[in-house]
């Protein structure tokens, strides 16, 4: 999603949080977006324009791999990258986005890989979870998304696997 944000009469700053979207889930669990948090004088700025990056699509199989979360960004100033999707092969998660710009820079955490039990076969891995969301859980009959904003999905062994959120960008003013 695309927006223009003007500030308000008398902002002289901003402190402003970004997430990228999260990564949907396959076998292995979506990556969750990466956050940036800056400080910005917008006294010779009029205004920006912020992008939140989409969610990303669960596999819709065991073997396809889940999509990537969007990038969301605060200009041209702070980027918070979306995650990677889980990978259909079997083994592994998504890489959690990375940021920049920001005083802080958090990179998302990865999704889990899958776990061979020798016993009770494999068990798909759990989506990666951001500042302000949870990763999707390993199902084996239901799809788990993940809950809250650039969370990554949850895995599924087989059927359609979890979507990861949609990306989050705040801006708090400051006179």
């Amino acid at each position: 999603m695309l927006f223009r944000s003007t500030k308000g009469t008398g902002t002289k700053y901003v402190l402003v949080y970004v997430v990228g979207g999260g990564g949907g889930g396959s076998w292995g669990g979506g990556g969750a977006g990466g956050t940036a948090i800056g400080f910005l004088d917008v006294s010779a700025i009029s205004s920006v324009t912020v992008t939140v990056g989409s969610a990303g699509s669960g596999g819709s199989s065991g073997s396809s791999s889940g999509s990537a979360g969007g990038t969301s960004s605060f200009g041209s100033y702070y980027y918070g990258y979306g995650g990677s999707g889980g990978s259909g092969t079997l083994t592994t998660g998504g890489a959690g986005g990375s940021a920049s710009g920001g005083f802080t820079n958090v990179d998302g955490q990865s999704g889990s890989d899958t776990i061979t039990l020798s016993s009770s076969g494999t068990t798909a891995g759990i989506g990666g979870s951001s500042l302000f969301g949870f990763g999707g859980f390993p199902m084996t009959s239901a799809v788990s998304n993940g809950k809250g904003y650039g969370a990554g999905g949850g895995g599924r062994g087989s059927g359609a696997a979890g979507s990861g959120t949609a990306g989050l960008v705040i801006v708090y003013e400051f006179a």
